[in-house]
């Protein structure tokens, strides 16, 4: 079997006698680690260099209608971590000068003879072995920055959670070193998210996952990052949004990703959604305030979605009880969707049956509603698009 070779070498000289000789001289002693190509013209020698992308360029400094130099400078546009070993002549130490100018690694005289040839391909080689030691660290430490992220990530979320952080400098070191730090402007939003079953850490993270697409599907064009945590015993989105319909936004595309965590996971997930946005430093009081109201729901509903309520001892709970809501609000989504299209098309015969049919859903459904808002919102702004489009005035 074909042993794989770690690196590639490119020679160019355009006297076809000395191009083939340290072909056949670097081949002996280094084929075992490089690929090793000729050529002997700087135009072929760039083609070369355009599929092979070689890690070593051994070249002659003085070739006619372009020098070596300026063969180097255009393969540095190619690749810019290429080592060079320049070959030269006694009488050209203005070249060689330049050459070390242009970052050349090494030169050496052709006169010279194969131990100094060798000698110095030995340290392009240590050279290399070095380098790669490095990248190799450098992956190795962004490996486990990137495994460390999530559990960084929780661990300020939790700070901001408890009300750690009271001050704007506490906060700012706070963030110093996370990845898409919680902005320290911007409004957000929290939707809690508590599992009654102990959840695997895979689970966990294809709820976190499940539940971010979903919004970023839907509402993407509203919000700002999603920052997405797992703390204590519930899940944690906070949404960077300057929308203040979107909490009546939410409701819908919570009940998708929570139909869609029941069905992929067989985990019944309830959520809790704020319906004010807050900055930073009001993350604590919601968080108490939202956990509190889904902590007093009854028993057997977890799978309901609460939305914040602003009266005490009052919060706005959904799981489907005020009519069917496996068979009725879930399909109420895909019927929008499909409302959109036929409006699209201008099929309007097609989008007003669709309409008669959720409003008669819709009239068994409580007056305060989210999910009928959420849906009578979609309705509006599907019927301004079309008289937008059609240009319809009064």
């Amino acid at each position: 079997m074909k042993k794989d070779k770690k690196y590639t070498m490119l020679i160019v000289d355009d006297e076809s006698i000395i191009s083939d000789g340290l072909k056949d001289l670097l081949e002996e002693n280094f084929g075992d680690i490089f690929n090793v190509y000729n050529c002997y013209h700087p135009k072929k020698a760039l083609e070369i260099f355009k599929y092979r992308l070689p890690n070593v360029v051994v070249s002659d400094v003085r070739m006619p209608k372009m020098t070596g130099i300026e063969m180097a400078e255009e393969m540095r546009k190619i690749r810019q971590d290429i080592h060079v070993l320049f070959l030269s002549g006694y009488d050209e130490f203005d070249y060689v000068y330049s050459a070390i100018k242009q970052d050349a690694d090494d030169y050496i005289l052709k006169t010279e003879g194969d131990d100094t040839v060798i000698a110095a391909m030995k340290k392009m080689v240590e050279l290399l072995v070095s380098e790669n030691l490095l990248m190799e660290e450098f992956k190795n430490a962004q490996s486990r920055i990137s495994y460390m992220a999530p559990a960084f990530k929780q661990k300020v979320v939790g700070h901001l959670l408890e009300g750690d952080i009271t001050s704007e400098e506490e906060f700012k070191k706070l963030m110093t070193d996370i990845e898409n730090p919680v902005s320290e402007k911007e409004n957000l939003l929290m939707i809690l998210g508590s599992a009654n079953e102990k959840t695997a850490r895979d689970d966990q993270e294809k709820i976190l996952e499940i539940v971010e697409q979903s919004l970023v599907r839907v509402h993407g064009d509203k919000i700002g990052h999603i920052h997405s945590a797992v703390y204590r015993k519930s899940f944690v989105w906070l949404l960077e949004t300057d929308e203040r319909e979107m909490p009546g936004l939410l409701p819908i595309t919570i009940l998708d990703a929570q139909k869609m965590i029941e069905n992929r996971l067989d985990l019944p997930v309830a959520f809790g959604i704020t319906v004010e946005r807050v900055k930073w430093d009001g993350l604590a009081g919601k968080y108490r305030t939202l956990l509190k109201e889904m902590q007093r729901q009854p028993e057997g509903t977890g799978n309901k979605v609460v939305m914040e309520s602003m009266d005490e001892g009052i919060s706005d709970s959904f799981n489907g009880e005020e009519f069917d809501f496996d068979e009725i609000v879930v399909p109420l989504g895909e019927k929008i969707r499909i409302m959109e299209e036929f409006l699209s098309g201008e099929n309007v015969d097609a989008f007003m049956e669709e309409l008669e049919e959720i409003l008669r859903t819709l009239s068994k459904a409580k007056r305060h509603s989210m999910y009928a808002l959420e849906i009578y919102y979609s309705i509006a702004n599907m019927l301004i698009a079309l008289i937008n489009r059609r240009n319809i005035r009064p």
